[in-house]
């Protein structure tokens, strides 16, 4: 019987001071300073550069618009929800290494402000599978361009999921070159 109790008895110190020594002998680490900031990610931010030929537009239709009905059509990961925002951007005009956009819908004024193209568009989708439609219309009534069989429109497209959005309040969505600053996006 001693010989038990002394064996419980080496067991219990032992554990003892196994817990003692666990306890003692980590020390929370120090903080140390915050590293600099990474660059914002765009995971959550999908962009498409493509091309409208002027002759896919169809018209003049009743309402004076001239149509593209599927001027992009894609599908894969990017599945367009509603709470989204889709941006679309039409080329405007180069100053030095920079080019520069409108963000759609918006009026092109020209003949000394008098007249105006109107640019719109629509977005739909039929599953898996995301179209985007571009109208044009002259308020005139005229075609909206000198030419409409030759010729195209260049255009930028982002997507923007919306918890990426409501996480970035303060960027000018209006802007692409800002919006492209603030979401690293890559031409």
């Amino acid at each position: 019987m001693k010989k038990t109790f002394r064996t419980i008895t080496k067991v219990i110190t032992g554990l003892v001071i196994a817990i003692g020594l666990t306890f003692t002998s980590c020390k929370k680490a120090e903080k140390g300073d915050t590293g600099p900031a990474g660059a914002n990610g765009n995971a959550n931010v999908y962009n498409y550069k493509f091309n409208v030929n002027l002759s896919s537009f169809i018209g003049p239709l009743t309402n004076g618009e001239w149509s593209s009905p599927n001027a992009l059509t894609f599908m894969g990961s990017t599945v367009i929800d509603e709470k989204d925002a889709v941006l679309l951007y039409l080329f405007d005009h180069t100053t030095g290494t920079t080019d520069y956009y409108n963000q759609m819908p918006f009026l092109d004024y020209f003949n000394t402000g008098t007249a105006f193209n109107s640019h719109s568009f629509e977005v739909g989708s039929t599953g898996s599978v995301n179209i985007i439609s571009l109208k044009i219309r002259n308020s005139t009534g005229g075609i909206p361009y000198t030419s409409m069989t030759t010729g195209a429109l260049s255009y930028k497209m982002v997507v923007i999921k919306a918890h990426a959005r409501m996480a970035n309040p303060n960027v000018n969505y209006k802007d692409y070159n800002a919006v492209k600053k603030a979401f690293n996006l890559k031409d």
